[in-house]
């Protein structure tokens, strides 16, 4: 990647040195230019409107150089004391065991991975790599098929169009990713909930469980299965899960349905364990929970 990066900017510098430095809109988009760059007279017109530019224009070096050496110090300045004053905010160290925690992309890509949601599981391959193709393209034949003189975008209302209507989306889709990611109210144990067990609990809603298990000490019919309030302090969310996937194969006769798949998928069962996991009482307790887990034998197994 660095070398392909340096054959890039290679490539910038030798089309600068042999077209010159493109000047500005303005200087090209005089009374009397061309509507199209394929005009027999555009060659001559912008000879012409280029060598005026140049001459009455800012002198490459030292000048434009100095700048930017200027800036470019500034800038290096700035996040040396930011690293040094501010430190960088870094999340605890890496844990396998937490299966709890979701990564998230940084914040640039965040507008993607909100579209991802929105699509259909069928077409999220389909989007994830036909949309940036798509875009990439449209950026490199777009000198072929739009051979209008004016770069201006007050003359281009279509690109002008277009931009806005990528960067509102943009916006939109970073602002719904990012109250994706600010933790909710804490339930129980005080800490605020996870990405997963957020989403586990709009599960919980959706499926009615509240209809049978109290929660927090609410329950929205009469109670007929056990309180879930702090079913985290009793089971682990790997037991939840599996003794939500069957319960019948913990306990034979339960009118608990089972939520395996096609009900539910498993990373939507997760979700839900992960809900119930952080549920440890309305009083708040944050004590070790005294889980002592029994799953039912495996049909078949035999102990060695």
């Amino acid at each position: 990647l660095p070398m392909a990066l340096g054959a890039l900017v290679l490539l910038h510098i030798a089309l600068v040195i042999r077209q010159g430095i493109a000047p500005r809109p303005s200087d090209l988009e005089t009374d009397g230019v061309p509507v199209w760059t394929s005009s027999p007279t555009y060659g001559a017109y912008y000879k012409g409107a280029y060598a005026k530019a140049k001459r009455s224009g800012v002198r490459f070096w030292p000048d434009i150089i100095g700048k930017d050496a200027i800036v470019s110090v500034a800038i290096i300045a700035i996040l040396v004391a930011l690293g040094v004053f501010a430190g960088a905010g870094l999340d605890a160290p890496a844990d396998p065991t937490d299966t709890a925690y979701v990564p998230l992309p940084e914040w640039y890509f965040l507008p993607f991975y909100q579209l991802l949601k929105l699509v259909p599981g069928a077409l999220e391959s389909a989007v994830a790599v036909g949309i940036p193709a798509a875009l990439i393209l449209v950026l490199l034949l777009l000198p072929l098929f739009d051979r209008r003189s004016k770069r201006s975008l007050s003359h281009r209302p279509v690109a002008l169009g277009s931009l806005a209507f990528v960067l509102v989306s943009c916006a939109l889709l970073l602002g719904a990713a990012l109250r994706g990611r600010i933790p909710n109210e804490p339930v129980g144990n005080g800490a605020p909930l996870t990405l997963a067990a957020r989403t586990g609990r709009s599960l919980f809603k959706q499926q009615q469980c509240g209809a049978c298990h109290a929660v927090t000490g609410k329950v929205d019919a009469a109670a007929i299965a056990p309180d879930l309030s702090a079913v985290g302090l009793r089971h682990s969310a790997g037991w939840m899960h599996s003794f939500m996937e069957s319960p019948a194969a913990f306990h034979p006769g339960t009118i608990m349905p089972a939520f395996g798949p096609p009900t539910l998928s498993h990373s939507e069962i997760e979700e839900l364990a992960q809900y119930l996991a952080s549920m440890r009482g309305a009083d708040g307790r944050i004590g070790t929970p005294d889980v002592h887990d029994t799953f039912p034998p495996i049909p078949g197994a035999t102990n060695k």
